[in-house]
């Protein structure tokens, strides 16, 4: 399945919103926020679905804390960290399945709501979608994941590579060379140029397959 999907959440900008139920108190001019928080919503066609019972897909923050940086820099204004989790929702919005986000980064920090970007990277008939990371003010890092048999799986990448753009958002739609495979445009730092990547699904992982440099976004 070649065909990009786009899908386009209708989201709240700059203020989180809450689903369930949970307890909030403020901490040094932060919200610790126990209540969980949808920063990121789509809705899931059948196919997307592969006729399960989920009618949704949401990035939640279960656990964490919301505040307002007011220092100038990359991380200024709206803020959340904390524990994150995919999740597919029920038409009742009941939780079918999860996966825990912090498990493929480091730390988590998202600024805003955003959309899913939907594509079969790999060319084996399941929807894929990218999440990404705040690297630094070129580069975003992003992991590759999947809705198949009704759960939600992190696609691998060779552990030699890592999946960069300067793309800078969330969830980004990267484009699609052949089958299975899809570039990225990042800027080099040390070289002072723009890099294509282009990445392969092989033996059950992504792997990066060519390097060369490009024009810029």
């Amino acid at each position: 399945m070649n065909q990009v999907f786009a899908a386009v959440m209708l989201f709240v900008f700059l203020m989180p919103f809450s689903v369930g139920s949970g307890t909030s108190s403020s901490v040094s001019g932060s919200t610790v926020n126990h209540t969980p928080t949808i920063l990121a919503e789509a809705p899931l066609d059948r196919k997307m679905a592969e006729d399960s019972k989920a009618k949704y897909l949401v990035l939640v923050m279960t656990d964490g804390q919301y505040r307002v940086e007011q220092e100038p820099g990359p991380f200024t204004g709206p803020n959340w960290t904390g524990t994150f989790e995919l999740q597919l929702l029920d038409e009742q919005r009941s939780v079918l399945s999860s996966y825990r986000l912090n498990d493929s980064f480091d730390e988590l920090l998202f600024q805003k709501s955003f959309s899913f970007a939907f594509a079969d990277y790999n060319d084996d008939g399941h929807i894929d979608f990218s999440i990404g990371q705040y690297a630094s003010s070129n580069l975003f890092i992003y992991k590759l994941f999947t809705i198949r048999n009704g759960k939600i799986e992190h696609l691998p990448m060779d552990s030699k590579n890592e999946l960069v753009s300067s793309e800078r958002g969330y969830s980004v739609l990267f484009v699609q060379v052949s089958p299975g495979s899809f570039k990225t445009v990042h800027y080099n730092n040390s070289i002072g140029k723009y890099l294509e990547r282009v990445y392969q699904w092989k033996n059950n992982e992504f792997t990066m397959i060519h390097e060369a440099e490009a024009s810029p976004l």
